[in-house]
């Protein structure tokens, strides 16, 4: 199952290769039929969709990992925001600041989003990051962007109409900082992740969103899944933010998550006066 060549050195990292194959997804366990079952006998409340995801402990594949741990100057870099994310697709605030936080730590000269929706992402990192720093957005939707055309920032974003290929990004890459939140299907997001793996620059950053555990039962969201069955076939060290719903992958010198894999959460939170963890909005 292991297609991806591992770098014989970090001064000559080795070009990563895949040959298409897209693995199996791992198996259910016995008892999820019954979930599926009741979800849709509730006419596929919800609500009832969340409580029962709660019990599928097994889908936390990835080590967790404080952000402050994965990210420079997380704690003490300072984000303006202008507007809120808009729409039903866009990435909820924490996520977003993580993500600019991120680009900004990691002093990001090159940053790519797979999947942009309106561009308010997008718009944030331009906001947040200096003049010389070039943003690349990749959607399918051909108005994708509204939330920075007609600012001062639209001249530092690209924005690419497409499906998620190589082709299409080669003549653009490789890129610093990548940020994959597009389709969420298993298939889609293990295709996607290879992209992103090929069009890393040496030494950067890919982020993924919706690695969460919050509506399993509805279909729709495989990012869990996919990312496991990536790092595994990949042999690549992809782990969770703890209070996001970001994966993360850091080839950074320093701040490689193969070394915060090592330091992967194992804290008690239940207490709320000790508890440092990142909260949800």
């Amino acid at each position: 199952m292991n297609t991806a060549t591992s770098n014989p050195s970090p001064e000559h990292p080795a070009p990563f290769e895949w040959d298409g194959v897209i693995p199996a997804r791992p198996e259910d366990p016995a008892h999820l039929p019954i979930f599926k079952l009741l979800y849709r006998a509730s006419r596929r409340n919800q609500a009832l969709d969340c409580f029962l995801t709660s019990f599928l402990k097994y889908r936390h594949y990835l080590p967790a990992v404080a952000a402050e741990t994965i990210i420079p100057d997380f704690a003490t870099s300072q984000v303006t925001i202008r507007d809120l994310p808009r729409g039903l697709w866009a990435t909820p605030l924490v996520d977003t600041l993580s993500v600019v936080k991120a680009a900004i730590g990691f002093k990001s000269k090159k940053i790519l989003e797979i999947g942009s929706y309106k561009g308010s992402t997008a718009r944030l990192l331009a906001e947040n990051t200096p003049e010389d720093t070039r943003i690349w957005t990749l959607d399918m939707d051909p108005n994708h962007g509204e939330a920075y055309r007609g600012t001062p920032h639209e001249s530092r974003i690209e924005r690419i109409i497409g499906k998620v290929e190589n082709p299409l990004l080669d003549p653009h890459g490789p890129f610093d900082l990548i940020f994959v939140d597009a389709d969420h299907d298993y298939e889609s997001v293990f295709h996607h992740s290879a992209v992103a793996f090929r069009q890393l620059a040496p030494g950067g950053v890919i982020l993924w969103h919706d690695y969460q555990q919050n509506n399993y039962l509805h279909g729709g969201c495989a990012v869990p899944e996919a990312l496991y069955m990536a790092a595994r076939t990949f042999r690549k060290d992809i782990l969770s933010i703890e209070g996001t719903m970001l994966g993360v992958y850091s080839e950074v010198p320093g701040w490689e998550s193969a070394t915060a894999a090592g330091r992967a959460d194992g804290a008690d939170h239940s207490n709320p006066w000790t508890d440092g963890k990142i909260r949800r909005i």
